[in-house]
């Protein structure tokens, strides 16, 4: 089947692995290595990273044992409920699974991977509600600061006219601001309410996979 382009969607990947020592690679079992890198979703390109560092050593890896080892844990990291979770994260998918698994694995992983854009936009809209009411507050105090320098005694008359227009502009801005928090307490309670329904679908459909 055609490979879903989901890895351009996503900013976060699976982590690399660290390059194998001469010690590792003595005493490497590369069965047990392919099948690590499979359950953790790597690309049988792997292989090339451990193959490089060990032959640096001397030392030449089994792509054999790799393999098989290798395609037996990509099995186990191309389940449903493990495409669901990684969705979650904003893992890349890179497409490691066999035909006959990926399907499943990217239909759960889309679902993860939507349940992680919800979270990010409730994130978003959590922030900017933030941002307003600590700019309504600052804006609240800059307002009493000046009104109180326009009343001092003493000020020329250019600095009054200016000081005027600076509250004049705090105060269209204060009120700007103050329309927009409801709006936006509205758009975070939706966008919760989204991510929790969403949440708990998925929950109900995957946890038992």
């Amino acid at each position: 089947m055609k490979r879903v382009a989901i890895s351009t969607l996503i900013f976060l990947g699976l982590s690399g692995c660290a390059a194998m020592n001469e010690k590792e690679c003595t005493a490497a079992n590369w069965h047990a290595i392919g099948f690590e890198d499979g359950v953790r979703g790597a690309t049988p390109a792997a292989f090339s990273t451990h193959r490089k560092a060990c032959a640096a050593h001397g030392i030449t890896a089994d792509f054999e044992g790799y393999k098989k080892g290798h395609d037996q844990g990509i099995v186990q990291f191309c389940r449903p409920q493990n495409g669901y979770n990684q969705g979650t994260r904003g893992y890349v998918y890179q497409g490691v699974c066999p035909d006959h698994l990926e399907s499943a694995f990217v239909t759960a992983h889309l679902e993860g991977y939507t349940l992680f854009q919800k979270h990010a936009e409730m994130h978003r809209i959590g922030k900017e509600l933030h941002a307003a009411r600590e700019r309504a507050k600052t804006i609240e105090h800059e307002i009493l600061e000046t009104t109180a320098h326009l009343a001092a005694p003493g000020i020329p008359a250019v600095e009054r006219a200016n000081l005027a227009l600076e509250i004049k502009h705090l105060t269209e801005e204060k009120i700007d601001v103050e329309r927009s928090i409801p709006e936006l307490e509205y758009a975070y309670e939706q966008a919760e309410l989204d991510y929790e329904n969403f949440k708990n679908r998925g929950a109900e459909q995957y946890s038992s996979l």
